[in-house]
């Protein structure tokens, strides 16, 4: 095995951020069950360790396959196998593909506080690089505030509940930097810097490697969450592991409901420390709120935007302390100062599905429903938003599965979003569609577009497409009401 770009002695170096790196093999001896050929860390115990990637070899006389390869803090290396499972045996192994910039900083997003004007940048490096800062000001020549980041272990494989999580899918994934920045008075502007002082920055389930692959520019997370606040809500594959719910309530903590095997045996700890949300509580101080949810499993939050309130619950979780929560949340929210208010939850409180499993869905659907509709109606909440169903559907304005007319305040009841659609396979859907569903979409990608003024709430649904650029194929605009 050999690599297409070489150096002195052999070696290859990665200079950080992804690299394409090209494997070669020649005249390999027939045998009956397949090669292939894997990437793993020089640390990796091979025998106990999934690899980052693999790619099975075609041709045994001779060929070649391309990985794209990502930072994660440590040297690479290649190795060859025949057959798979508990059968593979090693074949050969490439040279060392050196890391020269190890504790690059990496996978950095911003996220918003309970604080207005606050935000919280979170980045990842390597674990021997320490006086980790953002420097921050009112525009690029005035660069003058320091906040010193708070380090800490992201995780490690004991946290994990089981499964995957705690054995060939766990590696290192490292430090994780988190420091607090705030706008100057009167500047609409934040410019800001990260790493150290001295120079450098789901599906997972289980496998940390596809935690570092959808962080990086793969998926384009840290190229947006740089530039906006990325806000999360957890969902079945992030959390859902039996009886790790009971694990968590021997300490205070809330219990997962779904007892299903999604994440992996993650149980909400990759997510929890690696998106620290605002904590539950609207008074706490932001500090300590991003402390508590990032030690706690109660991922449900809110934030304001100028204009828009969004409630974030989650649909993994029991519901009842949610239900309180929720209700506070709305009840303190002014608006004639902020007209209008979104809930986001993973799992969808209406949907139309046919796959194996949708049946259960619709009783987790029918649960959400009895616990929080009638607060969404009472609130006059405009927008609810979900995924999990890998499709884009839409509902009329609704309540208690009925549509609704506008009353005298100019309000009728939430439009329900599910926009599932964004790029993993798509589900399908009853078709011709319930009455309650005024657009449904299976068959494509695409993603939401929301805009918001005083007097008007728009939402877009754009399809993307490989050949140009993406189309509106769907679209609300409500009204300002009473």
């Amino acid at each position: 095995m050999s690599n297409e770009a070489k150096h002195e002695e052999n070696s290859l170096i990665m200079q950080g951020g992804k690299q394409t790196i090209t494997v070669r093999w020649r005249s390999l001896p027939w045998h009956w069950s397949p090669y292939w050929v894997g990437a793993y860390l020089v640390s990796d115990d091979i025998t106990r360790t999934s690899p980052i990637k693999f790619q099975f070899v075609v041709n045994s006389v001779r060929g070649e396959h391309k990985f794209d390869m990502l930072n994660m803090r440590e040297d690479i290396v290649f190795y060859l196998f025949k057959a798979i499972g508990d059968k593979a045996q090693l074949v050969g192994k490439s040279n060392v593909v050196s890391l020269e910039r190890k504790n690059q900083p990496t996978q950095a997003h911003l996220a918003y506080t309970s604080n207005p004007g606050e935000l919280l940048l979170s980045w990842t490096t390597g674990r021997n690089f320490t006086n980790q800062m953002v420097q921050f000001g009112p525009s690029t020549s005035n660069i003058t505030a320091i906040s010193m980041a708070s380090s800490a272990l992201l995780y490690s494989s004991e946290e994990m509940c089981g499964g995957w999580a705690s054995g060939v899918g766990f590696r290192d994934p490292g430090i994780r930097h988190r420091a607090m920045m705030k706008a100057t008075q009167g500047s609409k502007d934040l410019c800001y810097r990260y790493g150290s002082d001295v120079g450098d920055i789901s599906y997972a389930k289980g496998f940390e490697s596809e935690w570092e692959n959808f962080m990086d520019q793969v998926w384009k997370i840290e190229e947006i969450a740089t530039q906006v606040p990325y806000m999360t809500a957890i969902g079945n594959h992030e959390r859902d592991w039996p009886n790790s719910g009971e694990k968590e309530k021997r300490h205070g903590k809330s219990r997962s409901v779904r007892g299903s095997f999604d994440s992996g045996g993650e149980c909400g700890v990759a997510y929890n420390r690696r998106f620290v949300m605002p904590a539950p509580s609207p008074t706490l101080p932001s500090f300590s709120a991003f402390s508590s949810s990032a030690s706690s499993d109660s991922p449900w939050y809110s934030f304001s935007h100028p204009l828009l309130h969004v409630a974030v619950i989650s649909t993994e979780h029991s519901l009842e302390q949610q239900k309180k929560w929720l209700e506070e949340d709305l009840r303190l929210v002014d608006r004639s100062v902020t007209p209008w208010v979104m809930v986001v939850g993973h799992r969808p409180m209406y949907f139309t599905g046919i796959l194996p499993g949708a049946a259960d869905d619709q009783q987790v659907a029918q649960e959400l429903r009895e616990a929080f509709e009638p607060l969404l109606m009472l609130y006059k909440v405009d927008v609810v938003l979900a995924g999990h169903h890998h499709s884009y559907q839409r509902t009329c304005p609704i309540y208690h599965g009925e549509c609704q007319k506008t009353g005298d305040g100019g309000y009728a009841a939430p439009v329900y979003l599910v926009t599932g659609n964004g790029g993993y396979l798509n589900s399908p859907i009853v078709m011709p569609k319930p009455k309650e569903f005024e657009y449904a979409d299976s068959l494509h990608h695409g993603y939401l577009r929301v805009s918001v003024d005083e007097k008007f709430l728009e939402v877009q649904y754009l399809r993307t497409s490989r050949h140009g650029q993406a189309k509106t194929h769907d679209k609300i605009r409500l009204a300002a009401h009473n």
